[in-house]
């Protein structure tokens, strides 16, 4: 009879109820601890399994609300682009904090801040009651972005930054930066920038007691400014205001070489097919030839210009102005 059965490894004949192969070394039996190793084993990688599963479903979740707030994050920037080009600066700077509180990190949202923070400055007109507010507001905006950008771009954020101040002083609320320093900041960045250039012009010309010297200064900066190219007529603007400011009232010297810097800015203007200035400027320009017109004054604006383009320059101003109103002031 035969006492012996194939190993389980090398199919070999062994001794029947035999533990191991006596030509290999297999054992032939399994240990009870096997079949539980194995069935851990399974487990394990079942819930291994399961748990790269729901990694995956939790993934999807969190990709399908990045994903919705991305588009949110674009309609938003969209909205407050398109209430910036109508000049709704108010409501483009509620929908910018609103995207900001949505993701605060988001640079593209602080970029666009930003841009609109300069565009408003520029242009800044909202209820007296927030001014002091927004105008700390659109500060910070700016200081964030100092250095963001090269030194021509941070000519550009300081100089926007100190005419937040020029319109705080404007609007009598206190100025809580130093605005001296921070325009010659803005020059030392960049000598050429037309921002810093343009404001600093105005806001030389806005301090008490602005001497001749003050106001070659400030027409020095206003030419440069303008000779960059861009932004002339909101240069022009600036200097013609101020100008405008100093050219009546003061009977003094600092009358005279305003009078005489309105009507070299109008003669420029002129050969530049600008648009002629407000009517209440070219009163102004003009009044300084009427009856009530210092012989000072006359005489600084006559030298201003050679005759022949004197006398082109008024004829300008002259242009769809009331004649009945030039007679009664001269």
């Amino acid at each position: 009879m035969d006492q012996t059965q194939p190993c389980v490894a090398c199919l070999e004949p062994i001794r029947v109820g035999a533990s191991l192969c006596r030509y290999c070394g297999a054992a032939q039996q399994q240990h009870p601890w096997k079949n539980l190793t194995t069935a851990l084993k399974w487990a394990g990688g079942a819930i291994i399994v399961i748990s790269l599963l729901a990694g995956m479903i939790t993934l999807t979740g969190h990709y399908r609300d990045w994903r919705e707030q991305q588009v949110t994050l674009a309609d938003l920037v969209a909205a407050a682009d398109w209430l910036t080009e109508t000049r709704d600066y108010a409501q483009a700077w509620r929908v910018y904090k609103e995207a900001l509180e949505l993701v605060p990190a988001s640079t593209a949202v602080r970029a666009g801040q930003y841009q609109l923070a300069k565009v408003w400055l520029r242009d800044f007109r909202v209820k007296a009651e927030l001014t002091d507010a927004l105008l700390d507001e659109i500060t910070q905006t700016l200081y964030r972005s100092i250095r963001s950008g090269g030194r021509q771009e941070t000519a550009v954020a300081l100089a926007h930054a100190g005419w937040a101040q020029v319109l705080r002083k404007e609007n009598k609320l206190p100025v809580i930066l130093e605005v001296e320093l921070i325009f010659q900041r803005a020059l030392a960045e960049n000598p050429q920038d037309v921002y810093a250039n343009a404001m600093y012009g105005y806001w030389k010309l806005l301090e008490p007691g602005v001497s001749v010297e003050q106001l070659e200064q400030a027409q020095a900066h206003f030419t440069t400014a303008l000779e960059a190219g861009t932004e002339q007529p909101f240069v022009r603007r600036l200097q013609l205001n101020s100008l405008q400011t100093l050219s009546a009232g003061r009977a003094d010297e600092i009358e005279q070489e305003a009078l005489a810097g309105l009507l070299r800015a109008a003669a420029a203007m002129l050969k530049n097919a600008d648009k002629p200035p407000a009517e209440n400027l070219r009163y102004r320009i003009l009044d300084a030839y009427g009856a009530f017109g210092r012989g000072g004054n006359v005489e600084a604006s006559i030298n201003a210009l050679p005759p022949a383009e004197h006398l082109a320059v008024l004829d300008w101003l002259m242009q769809g102005l009331s004649y009945a109103c030039l007679l009664y002031t001269s």
